[in-house]
């Protein structure tokens, strides 16, 4: 029963972790630079500030990602 009862927490505590610039980094394959651009351009989801650190969190990274594959998959269908 223990068990059944960690999966779920474990799960909102993926959804809910903040991740640092290293992380986003090494998830999405961009640059500091390219990331800090899409926020510019509003194309890459914002951190959240947390005294004088940027943390993103994983689940808005994960979505970036997931569309991007979306767009792919559209593209290849299209062409």
């Amino acid at each position: 029963m223990a068990a059944t009862h960690s999966e779920p927490q474990s799960a909102m505590q993926t959804q809910s972790r903040l991740i640092r610039i290293g992380e986003v980094t090494g998830r999405t394959g961009l640059s500091k630079p390219t990331i800090y651009r899409g926020m510019a351009d509003k194309t890459f989801p914002r951190p959240v500030k947390y005294g004088r650190m940027s943390l993103w969190p994983l689940c808005e990274v994960d979505d970036w990602i997931n569309a991007r594959k979306r767009q792919r998959d559209e593209m290849r269908e299209q062409g």
